[in-house]
């Protein structure tokens, strides 16, 4: 699994996490443990191809981590579906800005 970030411009770093062979669990925690260990003030998190569920679980305790660390910081997660940036939407975390893309990466709207 594959949760290191990469610098993306100036201070922003991006996750794709790779759930191709690990658990939701094992995922959630390597993000968990990403946000700790590294200096990730201005993160996007890329959950496109997740499914609803899991998008909407990663994107939420993400951002949860996220805050505590850098409560001044700023976190973009990319979804596949409407439904998923409404489930996290929903919740009015701070430092989240939701992002739709369609199957094909073409970006749809944003939060």
């Amino acid at each position: 699994m594959n949760s290191e970030p990469s610098l993306i411009k100036d201070d922003q770093f991006l996750i794709k996490p790779d759930y191709s062979n690990n658990s939701i669990h094992e995922l959630r925690q390597s993000i968990k443990n990403t946000i700790i260990d590294n200096d990730c003030h201005n993160l996007v998190i890329d959950l496109s191809g997740f499914n609803l569920i899991y998008a909407s679980q990663i994107g939420i305790l993400s951002s949860v981590q996220h805050f505590i660390k850098y409560p001044n910081g700023t976190l973009e997660i990319i979804v596949d579906s409407q439904e998923a940036k409404n489930m996290i939407v929903l919740l009015n975390i701070a430092n989240a800005k939701v992002t739709v893309t369609s199957p094909q990466g073409i970006f749809l709207s944003i939060a």
